[in-house]
């Protein structure tokens, strides 16, 4: 596939603001035309960073941050400080972003560019739907993401004044995804939403309202798995630890970005034991990527010890865990190789074929 450049690292921004492109976040392009929303580090502007979009080569500042009043005004009062680093657009161009805020009516807040507006979606001491006010939106560890689908709704996760934690969903008015304390479709409740590192689960949520994410359980018959909420509140188990995989032997631990689609799939990556896959050296444990059907079944996508994709070779020694699936069912992930024409690729997987994207070497 050709590859397009978005923007680099010294290239004028070309904008307003001024200055140029000196770091980037992660990318991301759910435009079916293409475009990308990105945020950016930017050195000698008005502002120290922006999220910006590139439509057809053409770059804009969507909203800028900067510490003292260098930021853009916000619509709670005060300036933009600091924005998520992932900015997450949807097909209609609206994009949903985390910021902190200085001299507004609350310190952050979850907000939406749509048309050249900024709207606040929430913002911490608000009440929520869980109980208590929202505390922080911003994990202990990693990225502030919030979700966006095309219809507008977005998902996020955010801890509460009472201790607690909660996945949330703005459709003009916000409902309680899941919550720390709610009973689980495995038994016991929900006790945290955030990983042994400190990130939180990425809650993603489709057009069909249906939304994946991890959690952890206590007092159930596992400790933690994958679950898929609908718009009516009900959530469903996806998959858990302890659960046999189509590798043999069990899962052991997830990511915290399933990531669902329309058909009813859920794509995940799991670390497993006892199973025939090698030990992925970028997690030191075996590991897989696995797609759970509409009926339930779930299969293997790649794991450790599988052939590389055709034109790289070797075997697979690494697997990126963050595996994102279309609506058709396609899933592209990152993977090491060991013993191949490089050490690693970017490969899309179609119905249990693999395809090289891109590769590249770490050398």
């Amino acid at each position: 596939l050709p590859l397009t450049l978005i923007a680099r690292q010294g290239q004028s921004t070309s904008t307003p603001m001024g200055g140029t492109f000196s770091a980037f976040g992660p990318a991301q392009v759910p435009s079916t035309t293409g475009d990308v929303a990105f945020w950016a580090a930017v050195s000698g502007a008005s502002a120290n960073q922006a999220i910006f979009k590139n439509s057809g080569g053409t770059i804009t500042k969507l909203v800028a941050a900067g510490s003292g009043a260098t930021g853009d005004a916000t619509p709670i009062g005060g300036t933009f400080t600091g924005l998520g680093t992932v900015a997450v657009m949807n097909d209609s161009g609206d994009v949903a972003f985390f910021a902190t805020v200085s001299g507004g009516s609350a310190a952050q807040g979850v907000f939406k560019w749509s048309g050249g507006t900024v709207t606040k979606l929430v913002a911490t001491g608000e009440a929520t739907p869980a109980g208590g006010t929202y505390a922080s939106f911003a994990p202990p560890a990693g990225p502030a993401v919030p979700v966006i689908n095309s219809w507008g709704d977005v998902t996020f996760w955010a801890s509460l004044s009472t201790g607690g934690q909660g996945l949330f969903r703005h459709s003009g008015s916000v409902a309680k995804v899941a919550a720390t304390g709610d009973a689980t479709p495995v038994g016991g409740t929900f006790s945290s939403f955030l990983t042994a590192g400190g990130r939180a689960t990425i809650p993603t949520i489709t057009d069909n309202q249906q939304v994946s994410f991890r959690g952890e359980v206590s007092g159930g018959s596992a400790t933690e798995g994958i679950f898929l909420a609908d718009y009516g509140g009900a959530i469903t188990k996806v998959v858990v630890a302890g659960e046999a995989t189509p590798l043999g032997g069990a899962y052991t631990i997830f990511t915290q970005v399933p990531s669902p689609n329309e058909s009813g799939q859920v794509t995940f990556w799991a670390g497993l034991s006892g199973s025939s896959a090698s030990v992925c050296t970028n997690q030191g444990v075996p590991c897989g990527v696995f797609r759970r059907e509409s009926n339930g079944v779930i299969t293997k996508i790649t794991a450790g010890g599988d052939a590389g994709a055709p034109g790289v070779g070797g075997t697979i020694s690494g697997i990126g865990t963050v595996p994102l699936m279309n609506d058709s069912g396609q899933v592209s992930v990152w993977t090491g190789i060991s013993n191949g024409f490089a050490a690693q690729s970017l490969v899309r997987y179609t119905n249990g074929d693999k395809g090289d994207v891109t590769f590249g070497s770490l050398i």
